[in-house]
């Protein structure tokens, strides 16, 4: 059963774009909730680039990217796949331009700070749950992957584990084209705002109002990172993107004490996929190749094909490195 509510945000309140502060909030509980008193582990459903909670609840029956309603997909995972039960919140982080990346900013709105201040307390309050970081986990694909590996890796108090699927990493390999893209799609005209129909336009411009806004630069109150006409990267501007990027050593989310994680960061003999990015290859299992990690920092990594990222030497990815002594499982605890 989902169960849907509203929630007024302070924390999103005033953001520049002019967004409802007031948003949607959507809860599924397990079969057999009603039937008892226990408590349940808590996970947190962020929802990916250009879609509401409610679509992640309730997706369109066409188009190219057709899934099920949420509600079937969960009730066989915890039913006839035996899955332990917990309770699933989906919270929403549209913006006008797209997704608040569920980082804070003010032309989007701080969006960390509600998920933190204003969607947990209330889940935790109305709900059934166990509340505490070793039963609260942090999921989602897309830029809501990257919102799981922000928000956990940066509150390790309040999230115990997170699982992220394509998350928005390696921003030199994948979103620095998207600047290049979004001024091939506009020449010879100048940026000047988000395009209605042009993808490459309102992507660029929501990442822009969320990893380098800048109140004082209206209309737009961003400050992209590229220059016009030249198309020169703008590399203080750019370093400001790199600030959120995951794989970045140093940045937001690379920072503090990493959770217990899933990722899609596997190694096989014939590839890297990398949180969803792939770099093709035709090395053979014998040869020694750079990480993700690797490339953007210029050390160099001998990890070989076959060994699992977590063994990389040089990664500071979530997934490759244990931020306590010894190992830990990336189970959330159901007691």
């Amino acid at each position: 059963m989902i169960i849907h509510t509203r929630i007024e945000s302070p924390h999103l309140a005033g953001n520049l774009l002019g967004d409802p502060s007031e948003r949607d909030l959507f809860v599924y509980v397990p079969p057999g909730y009603e039937e008892s008193d226990r408590r349940y582990p808590t996970a947190y459903l962020f929802h990916a680039y250009g879609v509401t909670a409610a679509q992640e609840v309730t997706p369109a029956t066409d188009g190219q990217r057709w899934s099920p309603p949420l509600e079937d997909v969960l009730d066989p995972v915890f039913g006839r796949m035996g899955v332990p039960p917990m309770i699933v919140a989906i919270p929403d982080g549209w913006s006008r331009w797209g997704c608040g990346q569920w980082v804070d900013s003010p032309v989007t709105g701080n969006f960390e700070q509600y998920v933190l201040h204003d969607v947990i307390p209330y889940v935790d309050g109305a709900y059934r749950t166990l509340p505490t970081a070793r039963s609260r986990g942090a999921l989602g694909f897309s830029s809501g992957a990257f919102g799981s590996w922000n928000l956990a890796s940066r509150n390790p108090d309040v999230f115990g584990a997170m699982a992220v699927l394509s998350a928005d990493s390696w921003l030199d390999m994948t979103h620095k084209v998207m600047l290049y893209k979004y001024l091939d799609s506009i020449w010879p005209e100048a940026p000047n705002g988000p395009v209605e129909g042009n993808f490459w336009s309102e992507i660029v411009y929501d990442y822009a109002a969320t990893y380098s806004p800048n109140p004082d630069n209206p209309p737009f109150y961003v400050d992209l990172p590229m220059a016009w006409p030249s198309g020169e990267l703008l590399q203080d501007v750019w370093d400001r993107w790199l600030s959120f990027d995951p794989v970045v050593p140093g940045s937001h989310t690379s920072t503090g004490r990493t959770p217990a994680t899933t990722a899609a960061a596997t190694a096989s003999d014939t590839r890297w996929r990398w949180n969803g990015s792939r770099r093709s290859s035709t090395a053979t299992p014998s040869e020694a190749r750079q990480c993700p990690t690797s490339l953007s920092t210029g050390s160099t990594c001998t990890t070989k094909p076959t060994e699992t990222a977590r063994r990389c030497s040089c990664s500071t990815v979530a997934a490759a490195r244990s931020p306590r002594s010894g190992s830990r499982s990336s189970r959330l605890d159901f007691d």
